[in-house]
């Protein structure tokens, strides 16, 4: 919990006496991971206590935070939708709603491992680490090797806008393009510009199981980028709280897609 949200937290739990008992006890089931009983205390106090909003909006976040744990999305997404209505938490809420599930977790030390998928990294291996540089803001430095030589390093930067989320070669994010929009839909199309090339994004499928040796990933999006005026089509795999995991090579002229690169390990967390 941040420190904005605990010191709500206290201040609620100083002022009104009904309702303060009820967040004790939820509180406490938190700390002890007994999430199902916290839940059900929250829903008790929004059901109880209509008219206090800022105990229905700490409720409410709590309960989308929990399911989160969980892995219980469509609860999740429920409990921020309902929190949107809220207009101090509005922003919060589109980013959680965002996030369930993370399809690019960003988090200080997360690290992916990217390898070749024909020499299962031994030919080529990349390694991405993620880097806090300001409040908003992330860098993925991405360190490219070539058996044991070390070939080049590229940063990009990131950063969640809403319910998008902006990619720029620049740490103050100029020049953004939108590298994730949601909602998450098949047949979502945007255009986007990198490396001062325009690309047609098109999210082909929501619920893919890919599998790289890294391990078995399910319910992870498909994205197609593409050129305007191109056959050829790449292809990236993202899994639920994972990230990136496949990116693959096809063509409009056939089904067959080749591997290029694929996830060899992960260290990642979604929250602070």
């Amino acid at each position: 919990m941040s420190k904005r949200y605990l010191f709500l937290f206290v201040l609620i739990l100083l002022t009104g006496c009904g309702p303060n008992f009820y967040l004790k006890q939820a509180e406490k089931k938190e700390q002890k991971k007994l999430y199902p009983q916290a839940l059900a205390i929250y829903q008790r106090l929004i059901k109880r206590y209509p008219d206090r909003r800022e105990i229905v909006a700490l409720a409410l976040w709590r309960s989308g935070k929990i399911n989160q744990k969980l892995k219980n999305y469509p609860a999740a997404v429920e409990s921020f939708q309902m929190l949107k209505l809220y207009p101090r938490w509005r922003s919060e809420a589109e980013k959680e709603i965002f996030r369930s599930p993370d399809y690019f977790p960003l988090q200080e030390n997360n690290q992916w491992v990217e390898g070749d998928s024909q020499s299962c990294g031994k030919n080529m291996q990349t390694i991405w680490k993620c880097k806090k540089i300001a409040p908003e803001i992330f860098e993925i430095s991405r360190t490219i090797s070539a058996g044991p030589t070390r070939v080049s390093v590229i940063r990009s930067y990131y950063s969640l806008k809403g319910q998008k989320l902006l990619e720029s070669s620049q740490p103050d994010l100029t020049n953004s393009s939108v590298f994730l929009d949601y909602p998450f839909t098949t047949g979502k199309t945007w255009e986007i510009a990198r490396s001062g090339q325009k690309l047609s994004l098109t999210i082909i499928s929501e619920n893919v199981t890919v599998t790289t040796i890294a391990g078995q990933f399910q319910q992870c999006l498909k994205i197609a980028e593409q050129v305007p005026g191109s056959s050829a089509i790449t292809y990236r795999y993202y899994a639920p709280d994972v990230g990136w995991v496949l990116t693959t090579i096809g063509s409009q002229t056939s089904a067959k897609e080749y591997r290029n690169s694929e996830l060899l390990s992960y260290q990642v967390k979604t929250e602070d």
